[in-house]
């Protein structure tokens, strides 16, 4: 039943993503990742899931990641966008 699902807010490196309620189906990514997809999210990312993710620093492009029910991953550029930098609360801006 929807209305007896919770929402939980997690504060912190959003490039480490949540593992403790991993894996994911999706994972939308509303912060660009840098120059690379984090390692951990992809990690995170179940068997026939898809990620969606801004990559890039100033100029970005919208990235769609695949995981094939065998664990292979593709990666497909669709649009540039401006994004907000995915920042690690424990570093200075």
């Amino acid at each position: 039943n929807l209305l007896e699902e919770t929402i939980e807010f997690v504060c912190g490196d959003g490039r480490a993503g949540w593992p403790a309620q991993a894996p994911y189906q999706v994972i939308h990514v509303g912060a660009a990742a840098g120059q690379h997809i984090p390692k951990p999210l992809l990690e995170q990312l179940a068997p026939g899931g898809l990620m969606i993710i801004p990559v890039g620093t100033l100029f970005q492009t919208i990235m769609l990641v695949r995981k094939s029910a065998e664990g292979e991953i593709t990666q497909e550029e669709t649009l540039d966008v401006r994004y907000v930098p995915l920042v690690d609360p424990n570093l200075p801006n």
